[in-house]
């Protein structure tokens, strides 16, 4: 996360952006989509391997292997 971009997969695709973080807030900035209409997602750090989803409060899990099924 020291680069200021991120990669996250939603659905079966892999979606780039950029990322700002305010408190515990990550706020990332990703290209407009039907996964992301409004091109923002808001995640709230948990820890190193979790983050919380601002609008739905989904917990998103670190991948643990090198595919997302692992």
């Amino acid at each position: 996360m020291e680069t200021g971009y991120a990669d996250i997969f939603l659905t079966d695709s892999i979606w780039r952006g950029s990322y700002t973080m305010i408190n515990k807030n990550i706020i990332l900035s990703l290209q407009n989509s039907p996964e992301v209409p409004e091109g923002t997602l808001v995640l709230q750090f948990i820890n190193a391997s979790k983050l919380k989803k601002a609008d739905d409060k989904t917990i998103w899990n670190k991948m643990k292997g090198t595919a997302i099924w692992d």
